[in-house]
């Protein structure tokens, strides 16, 4: 949680896995930082239960947070028929009919930057832009997207160790989700409409329906993972152009690689850095020893750099062979919203190659979130330079 690690974490992770693959940190949860051990946690439901995100995100100075119900923190059976019900939400003609709204979006924003010239990646980018788009999937209150901002980043960043002030104003962020959620849940079954939201309320499998909790926490879930991470995927990919004037140049005259950089982005600065699990049994992993109940972390943003699977992994290159990268997880709790984080931050950067020349981040330091799955910049100071 250092800041001076969280600017940087990979010399850091380069360490662990030449060293220390497995081991014991600072609060006793062990963490993994090899692709194969990451890869196995995610994978062996068995060994490894789902529960560990219940572990970080509701403790005690929090009390009961609704993301830790959902389908996040659960292991088979109970997973695999929730999964099958929300997932009726996600289908590709869901996620398809949203990419000339979110183009219309990415392009009014792009214009507003022309204007400003310079501005806040985050505040003016990176986070607008999810953050309508969720209200958008949800069908809710486009003008509450602050709100949905702010309700986001307070999910993001608990850990076990957050403490007052920051616990009261995350409880009460909670609180105020759960009474809109509540209000927007009644109102879609009164009157149903072509949203998300409306899909949950009809969805059923084998003839069992979603409770409104089980809708309440998938919503939750919504957006605190599904704003939060494509905030990191857009500000990252904003950043490394910066820091790399040739991919810019390249994009330009070549649009068609933009998918391909974007996957390279997820590698590189996967906005998902560790998996948390509680072993289920005692488990020998990477040669060591970790007894039952214990804690453990895959260290995802690790995995995405080993040097057994990545030729010099600390380069970019938008040319490399993807190999397996764990950005959005593994397995059956591989993220439901990839594609709509995907689509977001290819249609972000379409918007901003057509624009600008260049983008050129300003001197300062950039302070990062402080979550044990999360990882991103809070603020990134851009100028943005038409051509």
């Amino acid at each position: 949680m250092d800041q001076n690690t969280r600017r940087n974490p990979y010399p850091v992770y380069a360490e662990l896995r030449r060293n220390r693959p497995v081991c014991q940190v600072k609060g006793g949860i062990w963490v993994a930082a090899r692709h194969a051990d990451v890869m196995r946690i995610a994978k062996d439901v068995t060994s490894f239960s789902s529960s560990g995100f219940r572990v970080i995100l509701s403790p005690p100075t929090i009390g009961p947070n609704p993301v830790a119900e959902s389908i996040l923190a659960l292991d088979p059976p109970n997973h695999t028929q929730l999964r099958a019900l929300v997932s009726r939400a996600f289908t590709p003609r869901n996620i398809g009919r949203l990419e000339g709204r979110v183009t219309d979006i990415a392009n009014e924003i792009g214009d507003r930057l022309r204007d400003m010239g310079e501005a806040d990646l985050v505040a003016e980018l990176a986070g607008p832009l999810p953050a309508r788009i969720i209200a958008e999937i949800l069908g809710l209150d486009p003008a509450l997207h602050r709100e949905f901002k702010r309700w986001g980043e307070h999910l993001a960043v608990i850990t076990p160790a957050t403490v007052d002030p920051l616990a009261s104003a995350i409880r009460s962020s909670i609180g105020e989700m759960e009474r809109y959620f509540k209000e927007v849940i009644a109102a879609r079954r009164r009157n149903p409409r072509e949203d998300i939201v409306t899909d949950l309320t009809r969805a059923e499998v084998d003839g069992v329906k979603l409770s409104d909790p089980q809708i309440i926490s998938f919503l939750f879930l919504l957006l605190s993972g599904g704003f939060e991470t494509t905030v990191n995927l857009i500000a990252h990919a904003m950043m490394i152009l910066s820091a790399r004037p040739q991919d810019h140049d390249r994009l330009r005259a070549e649009p068609h690689m933009i998918p391909a950089f974007v996957e390279e982005v997820l590698r590189y600065e996967p906005p998902l850095q560790g998996l948390p699990r509680v072993c289920s049994a005692d488990v020998v992993i990477g040669g060591q020893f970790i007894p039952a109940g214990s804690l453990v972390v895959g260290l995802i943003g690790s995995a995405n750099r080993d040097e057994s699977l990545y030729h010099d992994p600390d380069q970019f290159d938008m040319d490399r062979e993807q190999h397996g990268a764990l950005a959005f997880g593994h397995g059956i709790h591989f993220c439901l919203g990839a594609a709509l984080a995907r689509l977001e931050g290819r249609l972000s950067l379409e918007a901003l190659l057509s624009r600008f020349r260049r983008l050129q981040q300003l001197p300062g330091e950039i302070t990062y979130t402080c979550a044990i799955s999360l990882r991103g910049p809070i603020a990134v100071p851009m100028r943005f330079i038409p051509g």
